[in-house]
């Protein structure tokens, strides 16, 4: 006789593997190169198509071609092996601090983002928190530098 729990069990193990079909594979994010596929899979899950269109951006500024739409696409997976062949983890670095630049960006423009960016006390909000993970702590900016870009609009 199946229990509760086995239910429970059952149940999570079922919505993992549609959360992995529908938001990793069928995007292609499981195409990108290993080191840039948690970074990329945690922002499409927050930002869908933009976070594809991010990292097109930082493939294109960083010296290859492919175009932002929102797609992976031939060209956007070409630019990636390109990317972190040449570059390395600067790549994910790169994809990290676009994520961040982004979020301040936005909350700057518009009021309703800006509790994603800052909590009430004025600390790091879940977007920025978020974009750092993928960072190394000595990239990650100090509290004073983060209250320091939120001091116009708090």
């Amino acid at each position: 006789m199946k229990t509760v729990e086995d239910i429970a069990i059952e149940t999570a193990g079922a919505a993992a593997e549609a959360l992995l079909e529908r938001q990793f594979r069928a995007p292609g994010l499981h195409s990108l190169p290993e080191s840039l596929q948690a970074c990329t899979f945690e922002h499409y899950l927050a930002a869908g198509r933009h976070a594809i269109i991010s990292l097109q951006s930082v493939l294109n500024r960083l010296g290859d071609t492919c175009p932002r739409s929102g797609v992976i696409c031939p060209a956007t997976l070409r630019a990636a092996r390109n990317a972190v062949a040449r570059w390395g983890d600067r790549v994910l670095q790169a994809c990290a601090r676009e994520r961040r630049e982004r979020a301040y960006e936005q909350a700057f423009a518009n009021r309703a983002i800006r509790r994603q960016v800052a909590d009430a006390d004025g600390a790091k909000g879940p977007r920025i928190t978020a974009a750092e993970a993928f960072l190394p702590a000595d990239i990650h900016l100090s509290e004073a530098e983060h209250r320091a870009r939120i001091a116009a609009w708090t």
